[in-house]
């Protein structure tokens, strides 16, 4: 007894080589062609598979995080000590002197 397995797959276009899912369903076919008994496994292996890559994927991002974070941080509190030290180190005059109600009033207009 022979099983009949529709061909689902697709061409690939000249201007890639397949997606994701032309191999997956190139992959079904293959297999079942060669088991018919496997037709069940393979798609359940693929939703497993799947599944195994967004943990992984989202394991990844939260170490990257764990890295880039403190750095992210220390980056912002070196440029904001360093602006608070700017303006302190400023002569009083230029703060006095400042006028800053005449700009709002014409970014207000």
């Amino acid at each position: 007894m022979t099983t009949r397995v529709p061909d689902l797959s697709m061409p690939a276009s000249s201007s890639t080589s397949g997606t994701l899912g032309d191999v997956l369903i190139r992959a079904f076919e293959v297999a079942v062609r060669a088991n018919p008994e496997t037709g069940l496994s393979v798609p359940l292996t693929a939703i497993l598979l799947y599944g195994l890559c967004k943990v992984m994927s989202k394991a990844f991002a939260d170490v990257r995080d764990s890295v880039f974070v403190p750095v992210t941080q220390n980056a912002l509190q070196m440029s904001g000590l360093d602006t608070f030290s700017h303006l302190h180190n400023l002569s009083h005059s230029f703060h006095v002197g400042r006028r800053t109600g005449g700009v709002l009033r014409y970014v207000y207009l």
